[in-house]
């Protein structure tokens, strides 16, 4: 391929990874699109019931593999409720 058609190419996955990145981040308000978009590394997410915690990782972790190809296995996710906390 010429450096053109390479560019051109490059050009296209890129547009294309921020599509998608940009429907993964569709719908989240300002304080989830915060945490979806910190900084690689680890994450604490603090948040009240049903306020989308759980939404918010799973886009964090598609968006790492999609877009910047974080491999899977690469990702430990652990979550727990005040509940499960406390037996």
């Amino acid at each position: 391929r010429s450096t053109s058609q390479k560019s051109t190419a490059h050009d296209s996955k890129d547009a294309a990874e921020q599509a998608v990145l940009q429907r993964l981040l569709a719908g989240l308000n300002r304080g989830q699109l915060l945490a979806a978009e910190a900084p690689a590394g680890p994450v604490l997410v603090l948040a009240g019931a049903g306020s989308g915690k759980t939404t918010v990782l799973t886009i964090r972790f598609n968006a790492r593999i999609v877009v910047h190809r974080l491999k899977p296995n690469r990702i430990l996710c652990a979550t727990f409720t005040k509940a499960a906390a406390l037996e």
